[in-house]
């Protein structure tokens, strides 16, 4: 990945300055702004005062906490570029700074960090009378670390209509756009890699092309300069070719170069690819992240007690052979569970619709249900009611009971996990939401593996049961003590809950 050292380092003073919550942040005429708990975001017009019918600028800027990411207009192997909308539903056109190369092995996106600028231009309706007005703009974006949320906004922007313009003094030029290129680019096509022959100012190591529409290179390829010819991969789903390349060149310095060539190799569509050694490799990169990522979520603050109660529940069933039954049971359930949350993303991505891994944290109505379900845990687990054959059961601290309950008990542990992101899964996850679903149920498959990854243990080693304590007064008091971490995951999502 190119340097984009100078890019950051403005992006960061300028988060610095939007995230003080002072000053230009502050709503006046010509500006509007929105705040959620990791985005803070307005819009500023180009003029306090503007005539009917006048095209402004609008500056659509954002400060993000660390860590936290939104998406270039091409985003890459996932992700979705933000939209703006007009009062009349229109979506305006807007102008992108250079990116930057978010790279998760084993997918790569294109986007921002800390803080970003987009301007769009804007027409007064002419039939506006002057006078103070107030116009409504509709804001979408996602916005992504471990877990990709939607943002949405309603801003409604004060602007004075009148006979003679007046600049608004907060609103600034937007940097860090791309440059016109410095020479020609020649595009071919070689096999299934594309050739750009570089001008010799931008054929240095580093230099890195990525493309304005999505599906036309491999974005996690590597990118390989032989003298002034820049070599890239192309997509594996590609078969149809462009009649021009289009996108940006980065410099190892972090500046980008507007690229706009015709491809002239003769053929309009890409030749038939064979599959690539490192398509395998990435396929095991993936599955190994997430298997990975599966053992580390039984660690997460929200599975731990599920996990912990079940585990000593064992120590309820007589003899091994029944210990080893429920622990597979259990593991059938994880995997079952990960399996039909692989089904339902395939379908709705099918639908045309873009989610991945906590999809479901979307929707305000799941939130609210996931957040009663963390709170009715933790009163559960803190003894101020019973639910006998409920929860309590299928945590495994009930009487001993049949193995669809250890199953279900694995299918709770799965609901009460789409809260928590963990390392290695969020490149595992954009990998498998990027691959035909065959691929991409092999990662969810891993994933649930590595869940069930500790019963799993159990059944093939039933010696290791002997470690399970015997029951006694300590257990009530651990249960006490795992409510405190289901508490705090309920306060979590409360935060994701007015976020949305």
């Amino acid at each position: 990945m190119g340097s984009l050292c100078a890019t950051a380092q403005a992006n960061t003073l300028a988060h610095d300055t939007l995230a003080s919550g002072t000053g230009p942040w502050q709503p006046s005429a010509g500006i509007t702004a929105a705040e959620t708990a990791v985005v803070r975001q307005r819009l500023v017009a180009s003029h306090a005062t503007a005539t009917p019918g006048q095209t402004l600028q609008l500056a659509w800027e954002f400060a993000l906490e660390p860590g936290w990411h939104i998406y270039w207009q091409n985003a890459g192997d996932s992700g979705l570029p933000p939209e703006l909308r007009n009062s009349a539903k229109q979506v305006l056109p807007l102008t992108y700074p250079v990116p930057e190369i978010i790279s998760m092995p084993p997918v790569t996106n294109y986007g921002y960090h800390h803080a970003v600028t987009f301007t769009a231009p804007w027409t007064i309706p002419h039939t506006n009378l002057p006078g103070a007005h107030t116009f409504t703009f509709k804001a979408e974006f996602l916005y992504c670390k471990d877990i990709c949320l939607p943002g949405t906004a309603t801003l409604e922007l004060p602007l004075t209509v009148g006979a003679i313009a007046k600049p608004n003094p907060a609103f600034t030029p937007q940097q860090n756009l791309a440059q016109p290129l410095p020479g020609q680019v020649t595009a071919t096509v070689s096999g299934r890699q594309l050739h750009l022959t570089l001008p010799p100012a931008l054929a240095t190591a580093g230099v890195r092309f990525i493309p304005q529409e999505d599906g036309l290179i491999d974005d996690s390829a590597p990118q390989t300069l032989h003298g002034h010819v820049l070599m890239l991969s192309l997509d594996n789903q590609q078969s149809h070719l462009p009649t021009k390349i289009v996108g940006l060149l980065l410099s190892p310095n972090g500046q980008g170069f507007t690229l706009s060539s015709p491809l002239v190799s003769g053929a309009a569509t890409a030749p038939a690819m064979a599959p690539q050694a490192s398509a395998g490799w990435a396929l095991l990169v993936a599955m190994a992240g997430a298997l990975l990522a599966g053992l580390i979520l039984n660690l997460m603050p929200c599975v731990l007690p599920v996990l912990s109660l079940k585990l000593l529940g064992l120590a309820k069933y007589r003899g091994g052979a029944e210990r080893v039954r429920h622990s597979l049971a259990y593991a059938a359930g994880v995997l079952a569970a990960f399996w039909a949350l692989a089904g339902v993303i395939i379908l709705i991505q099918a639908g045309g619709a873009q989610v991945g891994w906590g999809f479901q944290l979307q929707e305000p109505w799941v939130v609210a249900s996931l957040t009663l379900l963390m709170v009715a845990l933790a009163l559960n687990f803190w003894g101020v009611f019973t639910l006998g054959a409920g929860l309590t059961q299928l945590a495994g601290v009930g009487q001993p009971g049949r193995l669809m309950e250890s199953a279900a008990s694995g299918l709770l542990a799965v609901v009460v996990a789409t809260p928590c992101t963990v390392p290695f899964m969020g490149g595992a996850v954009a990998y498998a939401l990027t691959q035909p679903w065959p691929l991409g149920l092999m990662v969810f498959s891993a994933l649930g593996l590595g869940m069930a990854s500790p019963f799993l243990l159990l059944a093939l080693v039933p010696s290791g049961l002997k470690f399970i304590p015997k029951p006694g007064i300590w257990m009530l008091h651990l249960k006490h003590y795992l409510g405190w971490p289901m508490l705090a995951t309920a306060l979590w999502l409360v935060g994701v809950y007015y976020g949305l």
